[in-house]
Formats: structure tokens, C-alpha cells, sequence
């Protein structure tokens, strides 16, 4: 989903895409991916996509993975939209990162409101295979 529905969603300018290179568009999508779990609360995917680190989250409060997990199962964090304002891929090797100052709508233990927040995905290249090794949201 790339647009918002009533305020939910991801919204990302689709001519940022089509500025990408095919590495980069893989990168943004692993992204994308993740944050359009979070918002949807797809336990399976954040379990599936997400190795045992540490998340921060919206409060920048660094949790195990299972913690921000049952976080957002409790809904004490619950994401409702999240637009990317100025997002930024850097590839160095088989480093990467996502760096992404973020308009986020959420709900945090009962305060609903708008957040701005800059969010980073950082990946490490392991048999051609991209891995997040670091992640704030």
C-alpha cells in the first residue's frame, strides 16, 4: 500500500522509486515491507523478517525483539500510517542502510497523535542476501 486509506498506510513518492537502482529499490522494499507490518500488526512477518536484535522504538527506548513485539501485540504502540518525508539509501560494500525522517501516526499508551521521527534500517549483505542487523522505528 502506497498511499494513505482514511490516514492509514504508507506513504511514499512513487517518483522516489523510480529514481532508484534495482539494489536500492530491494532495499526500500525490505523496508516498506516491515513498516506496513508494523502497522498492520503482522506478528508473522516482523517474526519471520526481523532476526533476535534490538528494535528502538518509537520512544527510542531500545527493546529485545520480543519486547517491542509484544509491544505492539498489546497495542501500547500502535502505528497507524507512517509517511516517509525525506528517505535516504546508502549501499557501502555489503553495508546498507535506510535513513528516513518519518511523519508517524500512532498511538502510544492511550496519546494518539502525529510524531516526527527519523527511522534507519541498517542491513549486512550475507550470501547475497540482505539481513537487518539494526532497526528504529
Amino acid at each position: 500500500m502506497y498511499g494513505f486509506n482514511n490516514m492509514l498506510g504508507i506513504i511514499l513518492d512513487k517518483n522516489y522509486l523510480n529514481r532508484l537502482s534495482d539494489e536500492e529499490k530491494g532495499i526500500i522494499k525490505v523496508y516498506i515491507k516491515i513498516c506496513e507490518a508494523v502497522i498492520e500488526k503482522n506478528i508473522i512477518v516482523l517474526e519471520k523478517e526481523i532476526p533476535n536484535i534490538k528494535i528502538k522504538n518509537i520512544l527510542n527506548e531500545s527493546k529485545l525483539k520480543s519486547e517491542w513485539i509484544e509491544d505492539i501485540k498489546k497495542e501500547n504502540i500502535k502505528y497507524y500510517g507512517i509517511e516517509l518525508l525525506n528517505t535516504k539509501i546508502t549501499i557501502n560494500k555489503n553495508i546498507a542502510e535506510v535513513k528516513s525522517k518519518n511523519k508517524i501516526r500512532a498511538k502510544i499508551f492511550n496519546y494518539r497523535g502525529s510524531f516526527i521521527k527519523t527511522s534507519y534500517m541498517n542491513f549486512i549483505k550475507e550470501n547475497e542476501k540482505l539481513k537487518i542487523n539494526d532497526f528504529c522505528i
